[in-house]
């Protein structure tokens, strides 16, 4: 148990110092307007919001296989992660570049400049926001076969991941950027869901993840 909670204080750090530095690097690129900020926010939340659900889903599906499965697809997300930390602004780059170099780049205010800067933030983002999203419900499935249903495990996960996500976004603001710069940042971060991917991964070859099989909720005399 110790172990996961340490994945997820770790990965939620990453999660929003990565979409701190993001967010500025995009204003940087697409303009500092509510637009740009709204349009980022919600490609962010959608990404994460359906990664949760479709590996929800797939879990369901899988309820009766192996933890290890779950843990090299949440490595696997985690590696993700750390490829759109150092993809992302490029894919901003780009889209800066496209859209300062033809007919929508005169009128920054037009409706059709803020619906192609939504596109790119999107091509940017959405890859990633999805593996971030997906991380809780793969966790949550691989720590279940392996010990067991508990009622607590999700907020045990939930509580990780929220205290890493506020030190994140504290440190990433007030430290990291002012000591590393935007890119470093995310280099910086990067590294770390590398070596989250890795740990993870080495958890799956361990004996217990492949003999441990989907659980059912144990029974308990206290529940309702």
């Amino acid at each position: 148990m110790k172990r996961f909670f340490w994945l997820f204080l770790a990965s939620g750090f990453c999660s929003l110092v990565d979409e701190i530095a993001w967010l500025r690097l995009a204003m940087a690129q697409f303009g500092v307007t509510m637009p740009v900020v709204s349009l980022f926010l919600s490609v962010f939340m959608a990404g994460i919001g359906l990664g949760s659900w479709l590996a929800g889903e797939s879990c369901r599906r899988r309820a009766g296989g192996a933890a290890r499965t779950d843990l090299r697809l949440y490595a696997l997300c985690e590696l993700g992660i750390g490829l759109g930390a150092a993809t992302a602004p490029l894919v901003f780059s780009w889209g800066h570049a496209a859209l300062n170099g033809g007919a929508l780049g005169a009128s920054w205010a037009a409706l059709p400049y803020y619906g192609a800067s939504g596109a790119w933030i999107a091509a940017g983002l959405l890859p990633w926001c999805l593996c971030m999203g997906a991380t809780i419900p793969l966790g949550m499935s691989a720590l279940g076969k392996l010990h067991g249903a508990q009622e607590r495990s999700f907020s045990y996960l939930y509580l990780a991941n929220v205290v890493g996500a506020a030190a994140g976004s504290l440190l990433g603001a007030l430290a990291l950027i002012e000591l590393l710069g935007f890119h470093g940042t995310l280099l910086a971060c990067g590294s770390v869901n590398v070596a989250l991917a890795a740990a993870a991964f080495h958890m799956s070859r361990e004996p217990a993840a492949a003999r441990a099989k989907g659980r059912p909720a144990a029974s308990s005399a206290s529940a309702p």
